[in-house]
C-alpha cells in the first residue's frame, strides 16, 4: 500500500496567535477532498496539523506538527512513499527543495517557476502558450515609467502570492501607484507585477502529468468578483464542456507538455478567454481549490493523482453534471462543525453537485451575483 503524506501550510500552522483564517475554509476543503479521494484509492494517508486546529480532522491520520513545519515537514516524508504539499509560493518552493522527489508534483525547477507569475509567462510565451504581457517591478523602478509600456486598465498583482491575495486592477496612474505599493507589502520578496488586462471569462485548468505525459484535466469556470479594485475569488463551478474552450485548454496544456521538462502530479493552470483565445495568467504547481469539486463529483480522482489512470481524462467526458465549490459571505446553512474556534470559517465553504447549470446557480446564485463576466448556457 502506497503512502501519503498531504501536509497543507495555512491547518499546519495555524494557531490562536497568527492564523491565516481568511484561507482556512479552503485549506481545510483541499485537505478533506484529497485524503478522501487518496484513501478511496487504497493508499495510506497522513495529515499534517496543527494543535489549534487538530480536533477539525478527528477522523484522519493526523500528525500533529510539534516544532518548526519546515522541519517536521522533511523528517516525516522519509517515512512516506510521497507528499502532497499545499503551500503559499515562497514555503511551497522551499518545502519541494527539502523533500526532493518525494513530492507527488512537479519538479523543483518548475516549482521555482511557476511559484513566480513574472517567471511564468515569461517561460510559458516562449512555448506558443498565450500569455498578457507581464513587466516586474522592484521597489527602485519607477513605477510611471513602467507604466508606458501599458494601456489602462491594468492588473497589478504580487509576483510570489496564492490565490486572488493582493490582486487590482487600476484604471490611472494615481491608483497604480496606490496599489503597487499595496502589492509590494504582500510580496515575500519585494516584487510586483504589472499585467495586460485581458478582457473575457475567468477560469482555470485542473490537470495531472505523469511526467510529460498528460493523465487528466478539467476546464473549470472561476467565480472572480470586484470589491473596489481588489480582485475576489469566490469559487469554482466544474467541468466546462463548452467543445472550443475545451480544445484551447488542451493545447494549452499539449504545448507545456512539449516544451517543458519535469511536469508531473496536479497542476493548476489560471485562464482567461475572450473570441481572440485563451491565455495563462497564473500556473499553480499544486493542489488548487478546483480539486475539492473534481474530488466531489468524480470518485475516481485518488486514482488519477496515483496515476493508475493515465489515458488523457477530461473531467467532462466521465461525469455527468456540474459541482460547484462557493466560499461564502456568510454561513448558508446549518454549521455542523464544532471543532475549535476556526468552525465559523470553515462552514463558510459551500461545497455539492447538481443535474444542470441552473440547478448550480439557483443554489449559489445569490453569493454570485457580482461576478465580472455573463455567464449563459452557451459557456458550459
Amino acid at each position: 500500500m502506497v503512502s501519503i503524506l498531504v501536509t497543507e501550510y495555512v491547518v499546519s500552522t495555524c494557531s490562536q496567535e497568527k492564523c491565516y483564517r481568511s484561507l482556512l475554509s479552503e485549506a481545510y476543503g483541499m485537505v478533506l477532498a484529497v485524503t478522501e479521494a487518496l484513501a478511496r484509492a487504497g493508499a495510506n494517508v497522513f495529515v499534517t496539523v496543527s494543535k489549534y486546529v487538530a480536533n477539525c480532522f478527528e477522523n484522519m491520520n493526523r500528525i500533529v506538527v510539534e516544532n518548526s513545519y519546515m522541519d517536521f515537514v522533511e523528517e516525516m516524508s522519509k517515512h512516506v512513499d510521497y507528499v502532497i504539499a499545499i503551500a503559499p509560493p515562497l514555503e511551497l518552493v522551499e518545502i519541494v527543495g527539502r523533500i526532493g522527489k518525494k513530492f507527488l508534483g512537479p519538479s523543483y525547477k518548475l516549482v521555482k517557476i511557476f511559484s513566480n507569475k513574472y517567471e511564468t509567462t515569461s517561460t510559458l510565451s516562449k512555448c506558443s502558450v498565450k500569455t498578457p504581457y507581464t513587466k516586474l517591478l522592484s521597489r527602485e523602478d519607477n513605477v510611471k515609467n513602467a507604466l508606458k509600456d501599458f494601456e489602462m486598465p491594468i492588473v497589478i498583482k504580487p509576483a510570489m502570492s496564492a490565490g486572488s491575495e493582493c490582486n487590482y486592477i487600476v484604471n490611472n496612474v494615481d491608483e497604480a501607484i496606490k496599489y503597487v505599493e499595496k502589492a509590494f507589502g504582500c510580496d515575500p520578496l519585494g516584487h510586483v507585477v504589472l499585467q495586460e488586462y485581458v478582457e473575457g471569462v475567468h477560469g482555470s485548468i485542473s490537470s495531472v502529468f505523469n511526467g510529460e505525459k498528460l493523465v487528466f484535466y478539467s476546464l473549470n469556470l472561476q467565480l472572480v468578483s470586484l470589491d473596489g479594485n481588489r480582485f475576489v475569488y469566490r469559487g469554482n463551478v466544474l467541468p466546462i464542456r463548452n467543445q472550443r474552450y475545451v480544445q484551447w485548454a488542451r493545447n494549452i496544456l499539449e504545448s507545456m507538455s512539449s516544451c517543458l521538462n519535469g511536469l508531473g502530479g496536479y497542476i493548476g493552470v489560471d485562464v482567461v478567454w475572450n473570441d481572440s483565445g485563451m491565455y495563462v495568467v497564473e500556473v499553480n504547481p499544486r493542489i488548487t481549490t478546483s480539486a475539492i469539486g473534481i474530488a466531489n463529483i468524480y470518485k475516481d480522482f485518488g486514482h488519477v493523482l496515483l496515476k493508475t489512470k493515465s489515458n488523457g481524462i477530461f473531467l467532462g467526458d466521465v461525469v455527468n453534471g456540474y459541482a460547484y465549490v462557493v466560499k461564502a459571505s456568510k454561513i448558508l446553512r446549518e454549521c455542523l462543525f464544532t471543532c475549535s474556534e476556526i468552525s465559523e470559517e470553515i462552514c463558510k465553504l459551500v461545497v455539492g453537485k447538481a443535474s444542470s447549470l441552473k440547478e448550480v446557480f439557483d443554489i449559489i446564485g445569490e453569493e454570485t451575483r457580482n461576478i465580472i463576466y455573463r455567464v449563459d448556457e452557451d459557456l458550459f
